[in-house]
């Protein structure tokens, strides 16, 4: 649902058509914004396997600052990942996921390991990093 209104500005000029200017309103920074100054904001991230179609519109600024910290740090932790690769949701790049755990430690003496896990092959193994 788009929530927007319409202001005309007046012109100085007499015989001028007026300015139409389209508000949005953007749920993120609680303000109405230039229809000009939005950008769509997907429901479920791309990057967490999100689709177009499903999408708000929000500030296009706040969007691009929030959308490259939060959305990649979400679509590279280790449960999303999981889940992304159980369900094959792909993200702009169209690759396909794959759940990795870099910070593991194997063994009694805790030494480092590596490890990812296929929707297909299950847990496999990438050795012993150091």
């Amino acid at each position: 649902m788009e929530i927007s209104t319409t202001v005309a500005e007046s012109t100085a000029e007499k015989g001028r058509p007026k300015r139409v200017l389209t508000l949005i309103y953007c749920p993120y920074t609680d303000q109405a914004i230039p229809e000009s100054q939005s950008s769509p904001e997907h429901i479920v991230p791309l990057s967490l396997g999100g689709v177009n179609g499903l999408e708000i519109p929000v500030d296009a600024e706040f969007n691009s600052q929030v959308g490259s910290k939060l959305d990649g740090a979400l679509a590279n932790e280790f449960l999303f990942a999981l889940k992304r690769t159980k369900f094959d949701a792909r993200g702009h790049s169209g690759k396909k996921p794959v759940a990795l755990i870099r910070t593991a430690t194997y063994g009694d003496d805790s030494r480092p390991a590596q490890a990812q896990f296929h929707s297909k092959r299950g847990m496999e193994s990438l050795g012993f990093p150091g």
